[in-house]
């Protein structure tokens, strides 16, 4: 049995925080002791950590204030393993371990490289370089993606014997509970429209102003359609702006995010992510798992991956307006159908039962 510590920077509404409390739970479920170490606990996740999962809130709104309180926490609860899934938590987890030796170290990989790579030249080596040493206390590291594995390497942040590519555990074990709940927006409840969905921060490696600008266009012909961004984040405002700007408030809406997607999935039409790069792509496995057609911009990171190169979803080229609101057209239409039974068999490839005995050979 395992004495594990999950590592998280808080509850707040990432992919990240959600795959902490879904692998924590499975664990204590499965008859492990488990204690989550969040630094900061405030966030909507809080609430879905189960009752026999112990949480260590380290009450640390500041980083610098982060690794005395964790090197602590490791001392006090004495695991034998440490996960950590968020690459701010996997650098503070990385340092304090080298002041605990004791447990065995995984770290999970979220995301490529590629925001790292696109910082001032001077933050870019500080940042991989604390990466490099921080990564070198790991035992394994698991990235979400063969893009993410790829990237890893190729900046010199892991060494390729201690990776191990293993997807993301997205889909919970009452899927269908969930998913059958009401949908609360007015337009998942007209039948007289057909809605566009969005979920992911509102963040600019998200793209979704391409979205709005594709949709807006598309909107021009099909006046029986709307799009719902699910979100927050430092673009609401920005994205806001640009709703105003092409004269489409009143069939835009960015509203903020529900601890419960998976009606909004059901009720949808059709589902876009317009990253310019993802780790994995969580939001693509919910939405097939609802069969939901998915729309993906072909960005670095998990979602060709997922969508098996267009086989169970629309791939199209980043940034790309005109080539999203042209194959946004066609799935609105019926002109291109995706088979949304394959598509969610793929996507229950993800579980969280499932990927959580991967996960655990690499833990014990």
């Amino acid at each position: 049995m395992m004495n594990l510590c999950v590592v998280v920077p808080s509850f707040t509404g990432g992919g990240a925080e959600r795959i902490a409390v879904n692998l924590a739970n499975q664990y204590a479920l499965s008859g492990h002791s488990v204690v989550v170490v969040v630094f900061n606990g405030f966030g909507p996740y809080r609430e879905q950590v189960s009752d026999s999962v112990k949480i260590l809130d380290l009450k640390s709104s500041r980083v610098r204030y982060v690794l005395p309180r964790l090197l602590k926490a490791f001392r006090e609860i004495a695991p034998t393993t440490v996960l950590s899934v968020v690459r701010l938590s996997n650098v503070m987890t990385g340092i304090a371990g080298y002041f605990y030796p004791a447990a065995r170290m995984v770290f999970r990989e979220a995301s490529t490289m590629d925001g790292v790579l696109k910082l001032p030249p001077l933050k870019k080596w500080l940042m991989l370089r604390i990466m490099q040493i921080a990564y070198r206390r790991a035992d394994k590291i698991v990235a979400n993606s063969e893009g993410t594995r790829r990237s890893l390497l190729t900046c010199g942040v892991a060494r390729q014997d201690k990776v191990v590519v293993i997807g993301n555990p997205v889909l919970p074990a009452n899927l269908e509970q969930l998913s059958s709940a009401v949908a609360s927006h007015r337009w998942l409840e007209d039948k007289s429209v057909k809605v566009v969905l969005s979920v992911g921060r509102l963040h600019p490696l998200k793209r979704q102003d391409v979205l709005i600008r594709a949709f807006a266009i598309v909107s021009r012909g099909l006046t029986d359609i709307r799009l719902l961004i699910l979100g927050e984040g430092s673009e609401r405002e920005r994205l806001l702006s640009l709703v105003e700007e092409l004269n489409v408030s009143e069939v835009v809406d960015i509203v903020p995010f529900s601890q419960n997607p998976y009606p909004y999935y059901k009720n949808a039409a059709v589902f876009v992510l317009a990253s310019e790069w993802e780790g994995f792509g969580n939001v693509l496995v919910e939405a097939m798992a609802c069969e939901l057609p998915v729309i993906c911009t072909d960005c670095p990171g998990g979602p060709r991956e997922i969508l098996r190169g267009g086989r169970f979803g629309v791939l199209v080229p980043v940034g790309d307006v005109s080539a999203l609101s042209v194959e946004l057209a066609k799935i609105l239409t019926k002109e291109t159908k995706v088979d949304l039974k394959s598509a969610k068999e793929r996507a229950m490839e993800y579980g969280v039962s499932a990927i959580s005995k991967c996960y655990e050979r690499e833990l014990l």
